[in-house]
């Protein structure tokens, strides 16, 4: 992301990533991929940008905490409403932070806004060269005086001294957080991301193949007349197919029947055959 950039769908900040370019220097130990030296059980990422020593908050945040502990300086921050994540849930960011050289001028309570340098790069602690150590949560985390991160079940790679690193309780994969808008790419270890582009219309999964609709970037869930015929989406926002659709009239429980486009059947006979296969006269 770039100084002072804000992007929000829906009254929702998104999360962006916090620097001009990603530029990892050591991946997250939970990908699947590599043994990494030292975020072996982890969701944590080393990024050195080399144009902009600065970060910028990725949503508007609040500090929940500051350390200042042997492996460098650590800040905890946590989004102050529920943002839009990457995969497309909404909820809450926590947003743990290593190695800035100075964190004098932070404080619990302090707050930042969407896009404004709030930190910087460094070599506090254990490391080599000037970097940023982040790693991402999801939800809430009770912070209080003492580091929030637990022991991961990873251990760390080093020729001597070997532990097992610290992790958010919450911690959660990074590609299902940051958008890569007005970023630039240079090195992801082979990690994925994707930028916010806004959802309308019909989009179709092409993982399960199950199809969905938005509105304004909104999935929609229940009922829906579109384009004059009327469809139903599940409550996971998937399109149901070929199957009844209960619903209450008068106190009693009614049906109608969705197609194999999922067009709700109207001014037809239904007949169901005797091996089970639902027809229409």
């Amino acid at each position: 992301m770039k100084e002072n950039q804000s992007l929000k769908v829906n009254q929702n900040e998104v999360i962006l990533w916090p620097q001009t370019v990603v530029n990892l220097t050591q991946g997250c130990g939970e990908d699947g991929s590599h043994q990494w030296l030292s975020h072996e059980g982890t969701w944590a990422l080393d990024n050195a940008d080399p144009e902009d020593h600065r970060l910028f908050a990725p949503v508007s945040m609040m500090c929940m905490g500051k350390y200042h502990l042997g492996n460098g300086n650590e800040v905890v921050w946590q989004s102050l409403a529920p943002v839009l994540f990457a995969d497309g849930t909404l909820d809450f960011l926590t947003l743990d932070i290593w190695h800035d050289n100075d964190i004098t001028h932070i404080f619990r309570g302090m707050t930042v806004k969407q896009g404004e340098a709030f930190q910087a790069m460094g070599c506090s602690g254990i490391g080599s060269g000037s970097h940023t150590h982040l790693e991402a949560g999801r939800g809430k985390l009770n912070i209080g005086n003492v580091s929030p991160l637990i022991e991961s079940s990873g251990v760390t790679h080093f020729a001597s001294n070997n532990f097992h690193p610290g992790t958010l309780p919450n911690a959660v994969d990074p590609r299902c957080v940051y958008h890569m808008n007005e970023t630039k790419i240079m090195n992801t270890f082979g990690m994925k991301f994707q930028s916010f582009e806004a959802k309308m219309g019909w989009v179709k999964d092409e993982v399960s193949h199950c199809w969905y609709y938005y509105e304004n970037n909104v999935m929609v869930k229940g009922g829906k007349w579109i384009a004059g015929k009327y469809y139903y989406f599940n409550p996971n926002g998937i399109l149901a197919v070929h199957t009844f659709i209960p619903y209450m009239e008068g106190g009693h429980q009614q049906y109608f029947y969705v197609g194999w486009d999922g067009a709700m059947v109207i001014d037809r006979t239904l007949k169901i055959e005797h091996n089970g296969r639902i027809c229409f006269d």
